[in-house]
């Protein structure tokens, strides 16, 4: 009960804090209720994770947060019968979901309201330590540890929830 208080109250807060706030809820999650519940897990766990790495409650974390909420805007710029596909990706499919991460760092940028602490992370997400991601091939330390901490807890919400696709 404690725990669902907490949940409660922050959301209560937020909601009366700013009027526009349930417009804004309902208008994100109307378009694609996965991608919006799970950039919310993914928002959730960094911050967490965050936290449990020693960030201090301050614009460091905000900004991963931010970044979690954000890390997947670039597919609502991705056909919706992609993302809905329930069977395999063909290489084509798969080329097109992966320009995503740029996608949303684009839009993103352009709107000139976030920093690139928080971009980088949406950009960045999808590369690996080997140089074997997207969209940059970057290795080892070119990875930013935000988007090391998107990059985890984006891919332990796919493996522990129900996708079309995994």
């Amino acid at each position: 009960m404690k725990n669902a208080q907490s949940v409660v109250n922050t959301a209560v807060g937020v909601i009366i804090s700013d009027p526009k706030a349930i417009k804004n809820f309902i208008s994100i999650s109307s378009v694609d209720y996965h991608t919006y519940t799970h950039s919310v897990h993914v928002m959730t766990f960094a911050v967490s994770l965050g936290r449990r790495l020693g960030y201090s409650i301050g614009p460091e974390l905000y900004e991963l947060g931010y970044s979690g909420l954000f890390h997947d805007v670039g597919k609502s710029f991705i056909e919706p019968k992609l993302l809905d596909k329930s069977g395999p990706l063909t290489s084509e499919e798969f080329e097109e979901l992966k320009r995503h991460p740029d996608l949303g760092y684009q839009a993103l940028r352009l709107s000139g309201e976030v920093s690139e602490n928080v971009l980088d992370p949406v950009l960045h997400h999808h590369e690996k330590i080997n140089g074997k991601g997207y969209p940059g091939g970057l290795e080892d330390e070119l990875i930013s540890t935000n988007s090391r901490i998107i990059s985890i807890v984006d891919i332990f919400d796919a493996l522990t929830t129900q996708r079309t696709y995994r």
